[in-house]
């Protein structure tokens, strides 16, 4: 129980603190995490709204309002795949782009005052074994 009930208030401490610097740019933590997996996508390619799912681990139908949303406040495109004219490619605006990065600043320095006290090898140490725990409970670790 131990274990488990930290790792919980861990969760709750690192969602409050993402919040924090998401709220004044009026941007929800999932807002957030579909754009840092847009952005982590750029140079590769845009992705399907259905990749976009198993990334942020979101039903396709929750991503379809998430895209939505973030498609009115003009921060993504929506492209016709052009090799199957049914499917569409999601890709991040110039808007988007900037934001993420000004935001991925923010949020950096933050991650670093959270795990301020931690050696190096303790954070390796504390990772590994966060992805072994999700592993183990069939989650994909990223």
């Amino acid at each position: 129980m131990e274990v488990i009930d930290r790792l919980s208030r861990a969760s709750r401490l690192s969602s409050l603190g993402v919040q924090k610097d998401l709220r004044p740019q009026g941007l929800e933590t999932w807002e957030f995490d579909v754009l840092l997996a847009l952005r982590g996508s750029v140079a590769k390619s845009p992705l399907s709204p259905g990749s976009l799912a198993s990334l942020c681990m979101v039903s396709p139908s929750a991503m379809t309002n998430r895209l939505n949303r973030l498609f009115v406040r003009g921060l993504i495109r929506r492209e016709t795949d052009p090799e199957n004219r049914r499917q569409q490619l999601i890709s991040l605006t110039q808007e988007g782009v900037a934001l993420v990065d000004v935001l991925v600043v923010h949020h950096e320095a933050n991650l670093q005052k959270m795990l301020h006290g931690l050696t190096v090898s303790e954070r390796l140490e504390l990772a590994s074994l966060l992805g072994k725990f999700l592993r183990n409970n069939g989650l994909q670790d990223p």
